[in-house]
């Protein structure tokens, strides 16, 4: 990721350009699976990826949290645009600012999780039925 968008959208455009900038940074690394990356992270002792949430990512249909997408690029920068294998980059980076920037840039636009209200439950009602003994009346 060398330049961030800075344009404008609503939230969900964004991210889905993020997702695709991530895309591309995976495909550019040689396309590994899912669960090679949830391996690699491992192995590397990085935070747990897991292909669920990978793959919500990769689609935009979620931002995860900095340390997640931080450790995402970390393991995807494992091998370099050749498919050779990379030493762990560092938390601090250079190449990570980007990435970070872009996350900042999209958590500040992401809408507030509103807070459950209590649902309002209707006064209870009670049907009475009479008892008419075995037949109810009316005609005969």
């Amino acid at each position: 990721m060398t330049t961030t968008d800075h344009g404008t959208g609503t939230f969900e455009e964004i991210l889905q350009g993020f997702a695709a900038k991530l895309v591309q940074l995976r495909i550019g690394r040689g396309d590994p699976s899912l669960r090679v990356i949830q391996r690699r992270a491992r192995d590397e002792k990085l935070d747990a990826l897991s292909p669920s949430v990978l793959s919500a990512v990769f689609n935009g249909e979620r931002l995860p949290k900095v340390d997640f997408v931080m450790a995402l690029v970390r393991v995807l920068m494992l091998r370099d645009e050749h498919g050779e294998e990379q030493p762990l980059v560092s938390r601090r980076d250079p190449a990570l600012k980007p990435w970070r920037d872009e996350w900042t840039r999209l958590k500040s636009l992401e809408p507030s999780r509103r807070t459950r209200t209590p649902l309002r439950t209707p006064p209870i009602t009670f049907l009475v039925v009479p008892q008419w003994g075995s037949r109810p009346p009316g005609p005969a």
